[in-house]
C-alpha cells in the first residue's frame, strides 16, 4: 500500500470512529431526554398545579371531622394537635404529588414538619395533663360558636402553609442563594425562641410554688410573648425560603407573592385577635386580684417588651410612640382604668358594680 494510500485509510477509520461515538451520544441524550419526561409525567395534579384547592378541601374535610369528634364528645384536647398534623399531612402530601424532590421542596417541608410536629405535641401533651383547654369553656356547648372556632382554625390552617404548598408544587428549581439561606437562618430563630420559651413557661408552671407569680424566667425575662415573637419568625423564615420559586415559576403570573399571607396572618392573629390580646387585656384580671392590685404585672410590663426579645434598660428607655411603632406595644394590651377601679372597690365594698352601693 503507498503511503497515499495509508493516509487515506487512516482518515476514514477516523471519520468512522468519529460517527459510531456521535451516535451514542445522541443515543444517550435521547436516553436522558426520555428519563426526564418520564421524571415530569409522574406528578400528580390534582385539582391545579400548586394543589391549593386540593390543600383548601382536605383542611376543611379534616378539621370538621376533629370537630365532630369534639362537638359529640364534648371532648377539646385534640384542637391544637389536629392543626399541626393538617400542616405535616399537607406538606408531605404536596411533597410527594409533585415527585421532584428538590432540595428545597425537601428542606422547606422538613422545616414545617420540625416545628409543627415539635408545637403539636407539647400542645397535646400540655392539654392532656391540665385535663381541658380552658379556652373553650364557654363554647363547648354552643354548636356555631364552636364551629366558628374549628372555621377560623381552617383558615390559619390553609394561609400559613401557603408558602410551602406553593413550593413543592412548583416545577421550577433556582439555584440555592443567599436568600435561601437569610430565610432558614430566621426560621432556626423563630424555631429556637418558641421551643425554648414553651419548655421554659411550662416547667415554670409545673411548680407549685410559682402559682400567682409572673413568669419572668429565662427569655420571658426579656419578652412577654417570645413564644408568640418565635411563631412569626419561623413562618416569615420560610416564606423568604420561598422566595426564589416565587420570583422564577413559570405561568404563575406573579400569584405566588400572594402565599406572603403566611408571616401577614400569623402577625395579625397573635398581635389583634386571639395571640397577645387574648392573654393580657381584661384578661389581666387574674393579676390585678392578687393582693398587690396588679402592681407586679405594671411593672413587669414597663419593663418588658410584648414581643421583640430585647434586654430591659433599653425597652424602659424607649419613648412611648417607639414602644408602639417598634415594639408593638398597643393600648388594647393594657387593662382599663376602668376595670381596675372596680376590682380595687369591689375589695372594699362587695356590691361595688352590682348597682347596690345606694345601700351601704
Amino acid at each position: 500500500m503507498t503511503q497515499r494510500g495509508e493516509t487515506k485509510y487512516i482518515e476514514q477509520t477516523i471519520s468512522y470512529i468519529l460517527i459510531i461515538n456521535n451516535r451514542k451520544d445522541d443515543n444517550k441524550q435521547t436516553e436522558n431526554n426520555d428519563m426526564v419526561t418520564t421524571t415530569s409525567s409522574t406528578k400528580v395534579e390534582i385539582l391545579d398545579e400548586h394543589y391549593f384547592a386540593f390543600s383548601a378541601l382536605f383542611t376543611i374535610g379534616l378539621q370538621l371531622s376533629f370537630f365532630t369528634i369534639a362537638y359529640v364528645c364534648k371532648f377539646d384536647l385534640l384542637t391544637d394537635f389536629a392543626a399541626a398534623l393538617n400542616k405535616c399531612i399537607l406538606a408531605i402530601l404536596t411533597l410527594t404529588f409533585n415527585g421532584t424532590f428538590y432540595t428545597r421542596q425537601v428542606v422547606l417541608t422538613g422545616l414545617l414538619l420540625a416545628c409543627r410536629a415539635e408545637l403539636g405535641l407539647f400542645l397535646l401533651y400540655r392539654v392532656c395533663s391540665r385535663k381541658k383547654d380552658a379556652r373553650f369553656d364557654e363554647l363547648r356547648e354552643k354548636f356555631f360558636a364552636f364551629l366558628g372556632f374549628w372555621v377560623y382554625q381552617m383558615i390559619w390552617v390553609f394561609a400559613t402553609i401557603a408558602p410551602v404548598v406553593f413550593v413543592n408544587g412548583d416545577s421550577t428549581n433556582p439555584s440555592l442563594s443567599a436568600i435561601d439561606w437569610i430565610g432558614w437562618i430566621v426560621y432556626v430563630i423563630g424555631f429556637l425562641s418558641q421551643v425554648v420559651a414553651d419548655y421554659q413557661k411550662f416547667q415554670f408552671r409545673k411548680d407549685p410554688k410559682n402559682k400567682g407569680i409572673i413568669c419572668q424566667v429565662g427569655i420571658w425575662k426579656y419578652s412577654r410573648h417570645p413564644n408568640y415573637f418565635g411563631e412569626i419568625m419561623l413562618w416569615a423564615g420560610i416564606f423568604i425560603g420561598a422566595i426564589p420559586v416565587i420570583i422564577s415559576s413559570n405561568n404563575t403570573n406573579g400569584l405566588g407573592w400572594l402565599t406572603i399571607v403566611s408571616p401577614i396572618f400569623s402577625i395579625f392573629v397573635l398581635l389583634f385577635l386571639s395571640g397577645i390580646p387574648f392573654a393580657e387585656g381584661p384578661n389581666l384580671k387574674r393579676w390585678y386580684e392578687l393582693e398587690d392590685n396588679g402592681a407586679n404585672w405594671e411593672q413587669y410590663a414597663k419593663t418588658t417588651s410584648p414581643l421583640i426579645p430585647m434586654p430591659r434598660f433599653i425597652y424602659t428607655n424607649l419613648s412611648s410612640m417607639m414602644k408602639k411603632l417598634l415594639c408593638c406595644e398597643f393600648d388594647m394590651y393594657k387593662y382599663k382604668a376602668e376595670s381596675k377601679y372596680l376590682i380595687s372597690n369591689s375589695k372594699e365594698n362587695p356590691s361595688y358594680g352590682s348597682g347596690d352601693e345606694s345601700k351601704q
